[in-house]
C-alpha cells in the first residue's frame, strides 16, 4: 500500500510539473503571438517637400532590394505604417483624435490642434525648415508702404500668417498696418492671378508650389519669404507622447529610413532619381519635375543625425517655440484657458541613436 501511495505521489507530481511546464510554454507561446499582433506605429503625412520622405521610404526604389522601411522594419522588429492624407489639417487632426500615433506637422499646428485640446505630444523629428518656401506676394513694384490699409489675403494660424507677421515686426510696422482676409492657401494663388488679369491687384500670402506659380506669371514681386527667417517655419514629426513611450523600436525604425532617404536624396548619384520619385508622389506630372526641385530648393533640409540633433537640442528652437506660441496668443487661436503653460516637447534622443 505505501508503495503504490508512493509511485502514485512520483506519478502525480510530475503530473502537476508537466502542466506546470506546459502553461510556461503556451504562455510563453501566446506572448509572442500578442507580440506578433501589435498595431503598428502609425504615421500620417501630406504632400509637401519636406514630407516626401514618407513616399520614398516606401517605394522600391532599387530593383530587387526591399523598402528602406521594410529593411529597417525587420532589423528592429517593428512594424510602421504611413498614412498618407490628401490635406494636411485632417492629418493633424487625426493625431489629435487618436487615429495616428505620429503625424508631419509645423510648430504651429502642434500647438493649436493637439496641445490645445489637452493631447500632450512630442517632436521626435525635424526634418527641415522653410527658406523661401513661404512668400507674401505681391503686385510689381509695390512695398511695405503700398500695403497700409490692405488687405492680405492668407489662412487663418497659418505659417503664411505667422510670415506676414513676423515682416512687419521685422521691418518694424505695427499689425495693424494691414488686415488679414482668411483666405485658404491652395486658393491664394487663384486670387492672385485672377485679380492681376481683372487690373484689381491683390496681396497674398502662401506656400509652393503657388508661389512658383504666382512668380511665373511675371506680375509679382516676393515682398517677404522665408528665406528672410531661417531656422523659424519648421517641418516635424510630432509623436503622441503615450503613443512614443510604446513604440520605441518602431520609432527607430521609422527615424532610421528616414535617414535611408536623405542619404539617398543627397546621393550625387541618385538625387535626380529621387527628385523623380517625390514629384511623382506629389502627385505632380514628370514633366513637374523642374517645379517640385524648385520647392526642393527652398527647403532646407537636415541631412544628418549629427546637425538634427543639434538643431533640436539648441536654444534657437526653444526661442522659436516660445515665439510661435506668442503668435498664436496674438490671433486668439487657443481655445485652452492657459496657453502659457503649453508646451510642444521635444526628445533628439531617436535621432542621435540613429549617429
Amino acid at each position: 500500500m505505501n508503495t503504490h501511495r508512493t509511485l502514485f505521489a512520483i506519478i502525480q507530481n510530475r503530473s502537476r510539473s508537466i502542466a506546470a511546464a506546459l502553461a510556461v510554454l503556451l504562455a510563453f507561446a501566446f506572448a509572442i503571438a500578442a507580440r506578433g499582433e501589435e498595431k503598428p506605429f502609425k504615421v500620417g503625412w501630406s504632400i509637401y517637400p519636406g514630407w516626401m520622405d514618407n513616399a520614398l521610404m516606401e517605394m522600391k526604389l532599387e530593383k530587387d532590394r526591399p523598402t528602406f522601411l521594410e529593411q529597417r522594419c525587420k532589423q528592429f522588429g517593428a512594424k510602421v505604417e504611413i498614412v498618407k492624407f490628401k490635406e494636411y489639417i485632417p492629418s493633424v487632426e487625426a493625431l489629435a483624435a487618436g487615429k495616428l500615433d505620429a503625424c508631419a506637422m509645423t510648430l504651429g499646428e502642434a500647438f493649436s490642434i493637439p496641445t490645445d485640446s489637452g493631447v500632450k505630444v512630442v517632436c521626435i523629428l525635424v526634418d527641415d525648415f522653410s527658406n523661401g518656401n513661404d512668400a507674401i506676394c505681391v503686385p510689381k513694384g509695390w512695398t511695405w508702404k503700398d500695403l497700409h490699409g490692405k488687405d492680405i489675403m492668407a489662412e487663418e494660424f497659418s505659417v503664411s500668417q505667422y510670415l506676414v507677421w513676423r515682416g512687419l515686426q521685422l521691418n518694424k510696422l505695427p499689425l495693424e498696418t494691414i488686415s488679414f482676409k482668411n483666405t485658404p492657401g491652395d486658393e491664394c494663388s487663384k486670387v492672385f492671378i485672377a485679380g492681376a488679369e481683372r487690373g484689381k491687384p491683390v496681396a497674398v500670402a502662401t506656400w509652393n508650389p503657388h508661389v512658383l506659380r504666382i512668380k511665373a506669371t511675371g506680375k509679382a514681386d516676393l515682398l517677404f519669404t522665408s528665406e528672410k527667417i531661417p531656422g523659424e517655419i519648421v517641418d516635424m514629426i510630432v509623436a503622441r507622447e503615450d503613443r512614443a513611450k510604446e513604440c520605441q523600436n518602431a520609432i527607430k525604425a521609422y527615424i532610421a529610413a528616414h535617414y535611408d532617404v536623405m542619404r539617398y536624396f543627397s546621393d550625387p548619384k541618385t538625387r535626380d532619381k529621387a527628385i523623380r520619385a517625390m514629384t511623382v508622389a506629389a502627385e505632380m506630372k514628370k514633366e513637374d519635375a523642374a517645379l517640385f526641385k524648385g520647392m526642393l530648393d527652398a527647403t532646407r533640409f537636415y541631412l544628418t543625425p549629427k546637425e538634427t540633433a543639434e538643431f533640436m537640442d539648441g536654444a534657437d528652437l526653444k526661442e522659436q517655440h516660445n515665439r510661435v506660441r506668442e503668435f498664436l496668443k496674438t490671433f486668439k487661436a487657443f481655445k485652452g484657458a492657459n496657453p502659457d503653460a503649453y508646451q510642444v516637447e521635444f526628445d533628439s534622443s531617436f535621432v542621435r541613436a540613429a549617429e
